[in-house]
């Protein structure tokens, strides 16, 4: 058997958009080409920094890999192209090219020396191993070790908001960019984000602090979903609004002074334009029963001034809401 080197260049990251859109055969002239450069005295092969290994392998085969940086880094579901050469920078055609740890990930060389991987499926950084071997038996004398990353999304939004207030949520993928057009999910709202990964989102009222999953996820890019928890904090309750009055004449008129009633617990009057407005926490209220067809909190409110007969109003309340009063 001639004796033969085989050496092994992992070429790096290409997408398949980028494949199709460029000819391989520069990128892959270009390695034979540096593997020259760097062989003129084959009894020292270096290719920078990098030293190749050799052992004798089937009666004076020696096979040569050179290693990729410690870095090396793929994301699932990208394509690895791995080049394979003897001593001479010649592709090697029918070498068997596997990731160990997947043995159903493989190919073989054609006549341009390429094997094609896809990155395996993980759900955290994995590393695995590159290993080729001829149809002669000749294997490499040491396996090319990278990492495989999971294509994850990583959702940035505050721990906790108040209700009726609006808040960012930013989405990420795992190498800190801006993913663009993800769906992210909030109570039962769905946004897509824009070109700085952003959406924004209304936080709803509640009737205590309550806690939300925001979900986003990019499937059709083979992401694994990413989520967030968010709190929602109940403020309790704002209610305002204006109470007029029957002037006869002068028709509706703003009634300054009027007073105004929560529970027969909390009073305001209002001012010169007849507006009055109550801001009372949630511990001072009574939330309606589960029973109840109603939501939010159970208030009664009575409007009373001097020289007019008495209005009230009694319902369910959250959040803000405007109740007005016309008196006669």
């Amino acid at each position: 058997m001639k004796n033969k080197k085989i050496k092994i260049v992992i070429i790096g990251l290409v997408s398949i958009l980028i494949l199709g859109a460029f000819s391989t055969t520069g990128i892959y002239n270009g390695v034979k080409d540096a593997i020259y450069a760097n062989n003129k005295n084959k009894s020292e092969l270096a290719v920078g920094s990098e030293d190749f290994e050799t052992k004798k392998f089937n009666g004076g085969a020696y096979l040569i890999i050179d290693k990729p940086l410690d870095s090396a880094v793929y994301l699932e579901k990208d394509l690895i192209v791995v080049h394979v050469v003897d001593q001479n920078g010649d592709n090697v055609k029918d070498a068997y090219v596997e990731i160990l740890e997947y043995d159903y990930i493989h190919d073989t060389t054609g006549w341009g020396g390429n094997a094609y991987l896809t990155a395996p499926s993980v759900t955290e950084d994995t590393d695995v191993r590159i290993h080729a071997e001829t149809f002669e038996g000749e294997e490499c004398i040491e396996d090319i070790k990278i990492t495989i990353r999971a294509k994850k999304l990583y959702v940035s939004a505050p721990s906790s908001t108040s209700e009726g207030e609006t808040f960012k949520v930013t989405v990420k993928s795992q190498d800190g960019k801006a993913v663009i057009g993800a769906k992210v999910t909030f109570d039962d709202t769905t946004e897509y984000t824009d070109i700085y990964g952003m959406v924004t989102f209304s936080a709803p009222f509640v009737i205590e602090d309550t806690n939300y999953n925001i979900i986003a996820s990019a499937p059709l890019r083979w992401y694994e979903d990413g989520e967030k928890e968010i709190k929602v904090i109940d403020k309790g309750v704002v209610i305002c609004g204006y109470v007029v009055g029957d002037d006869g004449a002068n028709g509706w008129v703003p009634l300054n002074n009027a007073k105004i009633s929560l529970n027969n617990e909390h009073k305001a009057t209002t001012n010169k334009n007849g507006y009055y407005i109550f801001e009372v926490p949630p511990s001072s209220l009574q939330i309606v029963p589960t029973t109840s067809s109603l939501e939010g909190y159970f208030c009664t409110i009575i409007a009373s001034h001097d020289g007019y007969e008495i209005d009230s109003w009694s319902g369910s309340i959250y959040g803000t809401m405007y109740i007005n009063f016309a008196l006669k």
